[in-house]
């Protein structure tokens, strides 16, 4: 899988030790409990989807921080 390759957790340790502008990486972990909290409303409840719509919410929010975390890396230029 693609979040195993890119070594989700390394780059997790790496963009806040080397923020440099410090507010990146709780901006970019808030969008994603923001993106789970909104999706979990949305699939659990109105669509029914119970576990699984909680699962996916969670995979889906990881997912958006992992690309905002990249983004981080690649165009701000984080050394």
């Amino acid at each position: 899988m693609l979040y195993d390759c890119l070594n989700y957790d390394a780059l997790c340790n790496y963009v806040p030790a080397n923020d440099k502008s410090k507010y990146l990486s709780t901006l970019d972990a808030g969008v994603g409990n923001l993106v789970n909290v909104i999706l979990d409303a949305i699939l659990v409840f109105p669509l029914g989807l119970g576990v699984r719509g909680a699962a996916l919410a969670t995979v889906t929010s990881e997912y958006v921080e992992f690309i905002l975390r990249i983004s981080c890396v690649s165009f701000v230029g984080l050394s």
